[in-house]
């Protein structure tokens, strides 16, 4: 994020083989990773940012990390999961 603009790679944009929900699941992921390599949003906060259902996101998630596109790591105090975009 850089002066509250999220910068997209063309390649989610483009990405054909991603559903829009897929698709802004990343982009919302990306918005809170803000320069770092990882980020750690509740999925209900995906949900709300992203405009769509909890389930959606659950699903988009799963379809992401079945892609390869996205890891989560678990948090080591338990909490929120630790979203990874492998770009």
């Amino acid at each position: 994020m850089n002066n509250g603009y999220t910068k997209v790679s063309n390649w989610i944009i483009e990405a054909r083989h991603f559903s829009i929900y897929e698709k802004m699941v990343l982009i919302v992921i990306l918005k809170h990773q803000m320069n770092k390599s990882e980020s750690w949003p509740t999925q209900q906060r995906i949900s709300v940012q992203a405009s769509c259902s909890l389930s959606q996101v659950k699903r988009a998630i799963k379809s992401l990390i079945l892609s390869k596109v996205l890891f989560i790591k678990k948090n080591e105090f338990g909490r929120n999961n630790i979203y990874v975009i492998v770009l």
